[in-house]
């Protein structure tokens, strides 16, 4: 069975794990906190995505087209005249936000059942449960959770979960390529891993305010004295 590590416990790594395991691929996650989910439980707006059936069931007629459209134009601010050029990351988000709204809903019973405008749409995409009871990035991020709790609680070799686990390098083979991961365990101890694929999805480094010597001082020394709505966890392992 081929394996992978995925680095990050939010929805971008809960992602990509349950995608590998519905592959065939052994997963093993590590979280940096005590707990799964990172800044991703706290989004308060929804999940967007172009031509899904919660639109044409409430009567919007979008496209992924007009959703890259939609993000062209709030990424160069040009409101009008013609579409601005597109750029190769725009065009894979635009092109599978959709598939992603109705793979959260087929493979993890959520009913994302309404739609509502957000920045820069033209047309009501950000997907949410219209009956409510937690924020959309929580029941989303939520249900990834558990459902990846409850594989790795089975113990039968589909997948692990490390938490209080934190990166500090990459293996890499004579060729260059990464090979595994170095990081600290839960006791605080250097510890290694190999594997055949390594996903980093270990956020941005917005809490890097109250540290010395962090990415955000290095890179955006103005915005030091800021408040954040990110998690501690947030300084930047991944990128270093």
């Amino acid at each position: 069975m081929p394996s992978a590590i995925v680095v990050g416990g939010g929805l971008s790594g809960l992602s990509a794990a349950h995608t590998m395991i519905q592959g065939g691929v052994k997963v093993t996650l590590f979280e940096r906190n005590a707990f799964l989910g990172g800044n991703s439980t706290k989004a308060t707006s929804g999940m967007n995505g172009g031509g899904t059936r919660t639109q044409k069931a409430m009567g919007v007629d979008d496209s992924p087209d007009i959703f890259l459209e939609d993000m062209l134009r709030s990424a160069t601010g040009q409101k009008t005249g013609p579409r601005p050029a597109s750029y190769p990351l725009a065009e894979v988000f635009a092109n599978n936000a959709g598939k992603g709204v109705e793979w959260v809903q087929d493979e993890f019973g959520l009913a994302l059942d309404t739609v509502s405008y957000m920045g820069g749409h033209t047309k009501q995409r950000t997907h949410r449960t219209l009956a409510g009871g937690k924020f959309p990035g929580m029941e989303i991020t939520s249900a990834l959770m558990k459902k990846y709790e409850k594989l790795a609680d089975a113990d039968d070799g589909t997948c692990d979960l490390f938490i209080n686990s934190i990166l500090t390098g990459l293996i890499q083979d004579e060729a260059g390529c990464v090979v595994g991961i170095n990081y600290t365990d839960a006791d605080g101890n250097a510890a290694e891993m190999r594997s055949d694929c390594v996903i980093l999805a270990c956020g941005g480094y917005g809490a890097g305010g109250a540290v010395a010597g962090s990415l955000l001082e290095i890179h955006r020394p103005d915005l030091m004295h800021l408040p954040t709505t990110n998690g501690d966890h947030s300084q930047g392992d991944g990128i270093k």
